[in-house]
C-alpha cells in the first residue's frame, strides 16, 4: 500500500513539474519549445515512457525550427540485455555490481535475473520512485552520479552505459573519480558519444540549466549534455593504477552483439585495476 502511494505521489510530483525556473519540461508536441534547457526534472515520465506516435515525449526543434519528440518507449525497458548480461559474466565474472545512472533499471533487472548481484541507482524522481519495471525495491536508490553514497571498494564491478555524456564536464571528473573509488576491480563505460564514421559531427558541451540552440537540441533531446569523440573519454578515464582493457572491449562486443544488442554502443571504455 505504502509503495503504491509513493507511485502516485511520485507521478503527480513529476507530471506537475512545470519547473518554474526552467520552461522547459514540454511533453508534447503542440507546447513551445523556443527555449530547451536541461536539468534533473528532464528525465521524467515523458522521458521514460514516450509515445511519439501520440506525438508524447520531450520536444525538440529540429534545426529547421521543426517540432519533434523524443523519448525512451516502454520505460526504457531493454530486451537486449538478454544477451549483454551473459556476455558481461563471461568476460568479466561481476561479483557485486553497480549499474551507475541506471535510469528505470533494466540492467539491473536482467542481471539479477542472470544471477548477478547487482544495484543501481538514478537521480531520475520518475524512475526511481514508481519503479515502472518492478525491480526489487532495495535494489534501486534515488541518488546523484556526482556524489555516491557508497563505500570505498564495495563494488567488484561498476558499470555505466549512456551516462558520462549527460553529465556536465565541469562534474565528470568528480563522477569518474567516485566510480574509481568504489570499484575494487572493474569501471566498465559505454558512452554515447560521436561515431568514428561521421568525422564532421563536432561535439558540445552544456551545463545544468544553459539554453540550448536549436541546432543542438536534437541530440540534446535525449539530456545528452556533453558530447565527444572516445579519444576524450579515454583521456577522462584514464586512473593511476588503472589500465587500459582494450582486448577485453573487442571480446565483450563480439558476444554481445548478437542481433545487434550492442550495435549502437559506440565508445565502450573498459578499465581493470592493477593488482599491487
Amino acid at each position: 500500500m505504502m509503495r503504491r502511494l509513493l507511485k502516485v505521489l511520485a507521478r503527480m510530483s513529476i507530471r506537475n513539474m512545470a519547473n518554474p525556473r526552467y520552461p522547459n519540461a514540454y511533453n508534447s508536441i503542440g507546447e513551445t519549445c523556443e527555449v530547451m534547457r536541461i536539468d534533473r526534472s528532464w528525465y521524467d515520465e515523458p522521458y521514460y515512457n514516450a509515445r511519439p506516435e501520440q506525438g508524447y515525449g520531450k520536444q525538440y526543434l529540429e534545426a529547421d525550427g521543426t517540432p519533434k519528440v523524443w523519448g525512451y518507449e516502454g520505460n526504457a525497458d531493454y530486451l537486449g540485455y538478454n544477451i549483454i548480461v551473459p556476455a558481461l559474466k563471461r568476460v568479466f565474472h561481476p561479483g557485486r555490481m553497480l549499474c551507475v545512472g541506471c535510469g528505470t533499471g533494466a540492467e539491473v533487472k536482467y542481471s539479477l535475473r542472470g544471477g548477478i548481484d547487482a544495484y543501481g541507482f538514478d537521480f531520475s524522481d520518475y524512475a526511481i520512485l514508481t519503479n515502472p519495471l518492478n525491480v526489487p525495491k532495495f535494489r534501486l536508490i534515488l541518488a546523484d552520479a556526482r556524489y555516491m553514497p557508497f563505500r570505498s571498494q564495495s563494488f567488484d564491478f561498476v558499470f555505466n552505459t549512456d551516462l558520462l555524456e549527460h553529465i556536465p564536464e565541469k562534474d565528470v571528473e568528480l563522477t569518474v573519480n567516485d566510480m574509481f573509488r568504489i570499484s575494487s576491480r572493474w569501471v566498465f563505460s559505454n558512452i554515447g558519444g560521436l561515431p568514428e564514421w561521421e568525422p564532421e559531427w563536432k561535439g558540445y558541451s552544456f551545463d545544468y540549466g544553459e539554453e540550448i540552440p536549436v541546432e543542438k537540441q536534437k541530440p540534446a533531446a535525449a539530456g545528452h549534455l556533453n558530447v565527444r569523440r572516445r579519444e576524450y573519454w579515454v583521456k577522462k578515464l584514464s586512473h593511476e593504477g588503472w589500465r587500459l582493457r582494450d582486448d577485453l572491449n573487442e571480446r565483450f562486443t563480439r558476444l554481445a552483439n548478437k542481433l545487434g544488442a550492442v550495435q549502437f554502443w559506440f565508445d565502450i571504455v573498459i578499465m581493470e585495476k592493477e593488482k599491487p
